[in-house]
């Protein structure tokens, strides 16, 4: 292991239901619900914010080939599970 970072050409990537096409003229994200204040903020706002770079991982969230899995809790995992669990591959005798 060379670096602690995998290289972006390194990653496995999977889009289950596709990777959206969306026209960024007139797109806008809204902040509203439990905010003093809604805001909307146009691409263009977004982009001249002050930038930060972040090393995070992102975890799936669950199985589009069995979407009950995990079980709906109001978009909460259960304590300690972070993917559906899987069965193990059997060990070979050694």
């Amino acid at each position: 292991m060379t670096s602690f970072l995998t290289p972006e050409a390194d990653l496995f990537s999977v889009w289950h239901l596709g990777i959206p096409d969306v026209a960024t003229d007139g797109w806008s994200l809204t902040l509203g619900g439990a905010v003093a204040r809604q805001l909307t903020l146009s691409l263009d706002d977004l982009r001249a914010l002050p930038q930060t770079e972040t090393t995070s991982v992102h975890e799936c969230a669950g199985s589009p080939i069995a979407p009950s899995i995990p079980p709906a809790t109001g978009g909460k995992r259960p304590p300690g599970r972070s993917c559906p669990q899987r069965p193990s591959p059997p060990r070979r005798a050694g």
